[in-house]
């Protein structure tokens, strides 16, 4: 079954929520093409991968449809209107903090009408890896807009065969975070259910309202 995105609130935080993951870019670039943003990326995958399409004389709805769940992020770096990317990967007690971006510009260029990059985020080992301490630093001293975006996959990736006591360990990981740093001006939630799940479809509405209700916990 198609899911229909929606667009609600959390305390007045403008909350989306969508799936597949890639449509979110439509929306972050209605909201934030004229802002100075950075992105809080939390999820069990980096979706740093290039090789999207620039956008073109096109509307924004379909340019987002036909980027993948994978790479949806670079273009939005690569057009400006995300300058850096703060990835949290909750794994228990290997649960990394990663950015991209933040230190230097990432290395694009366009290629064939695609986007490239020299392998710069194509493994976790290439991007630079930041302590709590740094990221809660960073996010709290930086003056512009804040998108929180979240992966229900970060919490409970079906790949990864989770107990409730490793998928309780990633939640309170994360938000032990984001009480930390500061309000996101707007907070973007994927499903993670097609192309593929990567949450099971038997779980995904009460992590969905767990986190939500946590976020709104949060955020009140």
């Amino acid at each position: 079954m198609t899911f229909k995105n929606l667009e609600t609130h959390i305390n007045n935080i403008p909350l989306l929520i969508v799936d597949p993951h890639n449509e979110v870019f439509s929306y972050w670039y209605n909201n934030f093409k004229n802002e100075q943003t950075r992105l809080v990326h939390i999820d069990a995958h980096h979706d740093l991968f290039t090789g999207a399409e620039t956008i073109k004389d096109e509307n924004i709805l379909e340019y987002s449809k036909k980027l993948s769940i994978g790479n949806f992020i670079v273009p939005a770096v690569h057009h400006g209107f995300v300058e850096s990317v703060y990835l949290i990967e909750p794994e228990g007690k290997n649960s990394k903090l990663y950015s991209y971006g933040l230190n230097e510009k990432p290395p694009l260029f366009v290629k064939n009408g695609k986007l490239s990059e020299q392998d710069y985020c194509f493994f976790r080992s290439n991007l630079p890896e930041l302590t709590n301490e740094d990221l809660e630093k960073s996010i709290n001293e930086y003056k512009g807009k804040i998108i929180l975006d979240i992966d229900l996959d970060a919490f409970d990736c079906s790949d990864n065969n989770l107990t409730n006591n490793q998928v309780n360990e990633n939640i309170n990981f994360v938000f032990n975070i984001l009480k930390k740093i500061k309000k996101p001006d707007y907070i973007s939630l994927a499903r993670s259910q097609s192309p593929r799940y990567f949450v099971h479809p038997d779980k995904i509405e009460d992590l969905q309202k767990r986190i939500i209700k946590k976020l709104s916990k949060t955020y009140s």
